[in-house]
């Protein structure tokens, strides 16, 4: 297995037409979830990724099962659980400038995932082991059960790929961000937007940053800026790789095809220009349609896409 991630999907409902969702009769239904959308697109390319997860014993739960196992994604260890419903969320697109997303996750089966959820033997052989902001907030034993994983990935070499992924809601929570902060302990790959760099390394200016983080042990940090690309930093070189120039549809899922983009490009042993240049093609893609998941690409397209982007894009 190349790739482990564990973390909640939720059903998306989103209106046909652009607008005020209090006018909206008519819906459309997607499935979406940091963890499980980064395990899709890593499977379109041809990797192998065990996503786990708890799901509502209902029928949104065995509806989104059975859409991310059909997406090659092995769900073998995601629970069909009594204790609470599968997430929900609605996607209000206003326009593309203006996409608001709600929830509706607070008792969610997921929350109540356990540290016994997996055993340390499920993280042996393990090439990355992908982990977001979002599963440490929605409960205690989600975090405990994040905490063991990285124990065990600590131990068993196990590269660990950060995308803190922050959402505004947990953040009113006191201890949110220090949970974040202690996960940076034992993180190799940090990818924090702008923002978040920011939050949670208590410094504005960048290289100050790239300092921060290096001070907790991490090998690279590769620092995201939606408006004009992507920073990366590792202890032997730096460098910046503008991002691909698309119509945006629908923003929401850039970051996590992006992160799908650089565990894809460690696992291919790319270049960091190449690495961050791929992160970078898929996160456009990706907001080319509404949907986090409808423009994923398979490798071929992938290949094409960036073909035809072909200009020397890298500054150092």
């Amino acid at each position: 297995m190349d790739v482990l991630t564990i973390g909640e999907s939720m059903v998306v409902l989103s209106p046909k037409n652009p607008g005020a969702m209090r006018y909206s009769t008519d819906f459309t239904r997607f499935f979406a979830g940091a963890e499980s959308n980064v395990a899709i697109a890593l499977t379109r390319l041809g990797h192998s990724v065990k996503w786990v997860s708890q799901v509502g014993n209902d029928e949104f739960g065995t509806a989104l099962l059975s859409f991310i196992r059909g997406e090659g994604v092995d769900t073998s260890l995601v629970k069909v659980s009594d204790s609470g419903p599968t997430g929900l969320l609605f996607k209000e697109i206003r326009h593309s400038n203006d996409i608001r997303v709600h929830y509706y996750r607070d008792g969610s089966a997921a929350s109540h995932m356990q540290p016994d959820s997996l055993k340390e033997d499920q993280v042996t052989g393990l090439k990355v082991f992908h982990v977001t902001g979002i599963t440490p907030g929605l409960s205690d034993s989600a975090y405990q059960l994040i905490l063991q994983v990285l124990e065990w990935c600590k131990k068993h070499a196990v590269t660990v790929i950060f995308d803190p992924n922050i959402r505004a809601k947990f953040l009113k929570q006191p201890t949110y961000l220090e949970k974040l902060q202690r996960i940076l302990h034992y993180t190799d790959v940090f990818i924090p937007n702008t923002q978040e760099a920011v939050q949670l390394l208590n410094v504005h200016d960048m290289k100050e940053q790239v300092d921060a983080a290096f001070s907790y042990g991490i090998g690279t940090v590769i620092i995201k800026d939606g408006q004009t690309g992507a920073y990366y930093f590792t202890d032997a070189q730096e460098g910046f790789v503008p991002h691909f120039d698309v119509e945006i549809v629908d923003s929401v899922g850039a970051g996590d095809a992006f992160a799908a983009g650089i565990i894809s490009g460690i696992l291919d042993d790319l270049s960091w220009d190449e690495i961050v240049r791929r992160a970078n093609a898929l996160g456009a893609l990706a907001i080319t349609a509404v949907g986090d998941i409808t423009n994923l690409p398979n490798r071929n397209e992938l290949d094409e896409f960036m073909k035809g982007n072909r200009a020397d894009n890298v500054r150092r």
